[in-house]
């Protein structure tokens, strides 16, 4: 609900101040001065009435539709490529004269992944890098060459050629360089491709050609190294992808339709709710849902959605890859839907539940890897749930309450005048097919209540037509007083709490609300100045 302050007119200010001014002449003291100002004004619809969701017209009227994820599937918690780190020094096994120009191979082995979800066999890279730390006790430079050749991009191998410096006495010569793995195509299969999670790396020094011969003996440390592959994270990945099993629980989802509702109960004519599951991994998957329960906190009470999947489970198939194409994978979808007909639905939304306990189970591949190594993942393949409610907005109401607050500032509004008390008018323009009193509350910057007004009338529905649509909207004029004592109470008040509690005017009769209906309230005040 959205509520608008007005500031007096300047003529209006004007004129209170030439009024307090004529305090000081010789006129009767008991001569009553009334003068209406406007303070708040607000306007509801079934737009802003409702939040977390959307308010659109249907053939009959309108609905309240909720539909967002509550549960996302990180690629990352299904597969996690670790940090990699080799720490290798190189001696020589016998003496050595190393001639200018001749490589000498460093080291020449796989990089073992230990990835505990996968085997691994391809993957594209979306982000990661290569750093490595070298260093020569050489006494000439050396030339370093890093070749990973199952990392290609472009059609090229990983490679990296660096001059690592002399050595200084007893220093050796040191070189720290850091290169991006982005784009690379990265191939786990090991020389003869019959492997996975493996990747070969190379690493061999050369004594540049018009150096001089150098002569090492048996047990000589020549070169060491420290090589990482770090935060690795793949745009594709493809392979067997283990048995899994992520359990998720949400204890909080709010659905705005209910949330908003202070007190009050009711009646629905129809509504559907559904779990829309989303599988865009290339594994097969199955959802478990335990628990739905929804939460009345202001009476306690909880119910949960009776529903024959509710502790069973529903298995939808695998994505299927359109790799290189658009989209490069085409996900999977499956549907959970509870009505009136198959579950409890009517009791569990008629609870006005405010919070809502959902616990779910993601197996992921339930009966282990099946594709021949063709299980695959994409960086933005976010498995998830979404929940979707769909209500007509056809209802029985009995006691709704909806609140709200207002920004004021009543000591700015009385002044320094002395008031002898303030007739309020609530005009309203109802164009909803309901019911209504209210309240309002007056808070200080504590949201403690100072003081009250509250309306005794009440506020008429709009009229209807034999087919229950609204045919033209109904002016009510509400008033109340307030006294000197009470405005020095509320003179602190820094906000207007309304409260509205509409009801349907012939219950169980359920009320149609359309696109177009309103409620417009204006509140004013007429200051009774004593002179």
């Amino acid at each position: 609900m959205n509520f608008t302050v007005k500031k007096l007119p300047a003529p209006l200010v004007l004129i209170f101040v030439l009024l307090a001014g004529l305090s000081s002449c010789k006129f009767d003291p008991n001569w009553d001065t009334e003068l209406e100002a406007p303070i708040a004004k607000m306007t509801l619809t079934p737009q802003n009435v409702v939040p977390d969701g959307e308010v659109v017209p249907v053939p009959n009227g309108l609905a309240y539709i909720f539909d967002k994820p509550v549960f996302k599937l990180p690629v990352d918690s299904l597969l996690n490529i670790p940090d990699t780190t080799i720490d290798y020094a190189f001696t020589a096994p016998v003496s050595l004269t190393i001639s200018p120009g001749t490589m000498i191979p460093v080291y020449d082995n796989y990089l073992n992944f230990n990835i505990a979800q996968a085997a691994l066999l391809e993957a594209i890279v979306l982000n990661g890098s290569v750093d490595l730390e070298m260093y020569s006790y050489a006494p000439q430079p050396l030339e370093m060459k890093v070749l990973i050749p199952k990392a290609r991009k472009n059609g090229q191998p990983f490679t990296q050629l660096d001059n690592v410096p002399a050595a200084n006495g007893g220093s050796p010569g040191t070189l720290n360089t850091s290169r991006l793995l982005d784009g690379y195509s990265l191939d786990f299969t090991g020389d003869n491709g019959n492997l996975n999670n493996k990747l070969r790396l190379q690493i061999s020094a050369t004594l540049p050609t018009g150096a001089q011969p150098v002569t090492i003996t048996a047990g000589q440390q020549l070169v060491g190294l420290t090589f990482k592959l770090r935060n690795i994270k793949p745009h594709y990945a493809r392979g067997n992808l283990f048995t899994q099993e992520v359990n998720f629980s949400q204890d909080t989802l709010k659905i705005g339709a209910f949330s908003i509702i202070k007190s009050g109960t009711v009646s629905l004519t129809d509504l559907l709710m559904r779990l829309n599951v989303t599988n865009s991994v290339g594994a097969d998957l199955q959802v478990k849902v335990q628990e739905l329960t929804g939460l009345n906190s202001r009476t306690g009470q909880t119910i949960s959605l009776v529903h024959p999947l509710i502790g069973g489970s529903i298995n939808i198939n695998r994505a299927i890859n359109n790799q290189w194409h658009t989209p490069e994978y085409i996900s999977t979808f499956q549907q959970i839907e509870f009505n009136s007909g198959n579950s409890n639905l009517k009791a569990f939304a008629e609870n006005l539940p405010d919070k809502i306990k959902l616990r779910t189970k993601f197996i992921i591949n339930p009966n282990g890897p099946l594709s021949g190594g063709n299980d695959f993942i994409y960086a933005a393949g976010n498995s998830e749930i979404g929940l979707y409610v769909e209500t007509p907005f056809s209802l029985a109401l009995n006691d709704l309450v909806l609140s709200d607050t207002v920004p004021i500032n009543m000591e700015k509004l009385l002044g320094n005048g002395k008031i002898k008390g303030v007739a309020f008018n609530l005009y309203v323009d109802n164009a909803f097919p309901l019911q209504a009193n209210t309240q309002a509350f007056f808070m200080d910057e504590n949201g403690t209540v100072s003081d009250s007004l509250f309306f005794s009338d009440l506020i008429a529905p709009a009229n209807v037509d034999g087919l229950n649509n609204v045919s033209g909207s109904v002016q009510s004029i509400l008033k109340a007083d307030m006294d000197q004592a009470a405005l020095e109470r509320i003179r602190k008040a820094k906000t207007l709490k309304f409260v509205i509690r509409f009801n349907t005017p012939a219950q169980p009769q359920h009320a149609k609300w359309q696109d177009g209906n309103y409620m417009e309230l204006k509140l004013t005040g007429k200051l009774i100045y004593n002179i």
